[in-house]
């Protein structure tokens, strides 16, 4: 039975551990890729809510300013339209 030098033996060990270091980071790419996704999901739910209550609060009070820390409404003021 042959030894085999030991730069091939030291050569090969490095590269399957850079190997396994790749394959380490390209699976917690893959997870930050999966939670991206869930996180733009969830934003964009969230955005939909705002956007329907928005639509409920003008249909329910008309055009204008909503406090959202007191909860007061300033409807906006409408611009008269002067005939001559």
């Amino acid at each position: 039975m042959a030894t085999v030098n030991q730069e091939y033996i030291d050569t090969v060990k490095n590269a399957q551990a850079t190997m396994k270091a790749i394959q380490s980071e390209l699976g917690a790419i893959a997870l930050v890729e999966i939670r991206k996704e869930a996180l733009l999901a969830a934003y964009k739910a969230e955005e939909q809510k705002v956007q329907e209550t928005s639509t409920k609060i003008r249909e329910e009070y008309g055009d204008g300013t909503l406090d959202l820390e007191s909860g007061e409404f300033t409807p906006a003021e409408t611009a008269e339209v002067v005939e001559e």
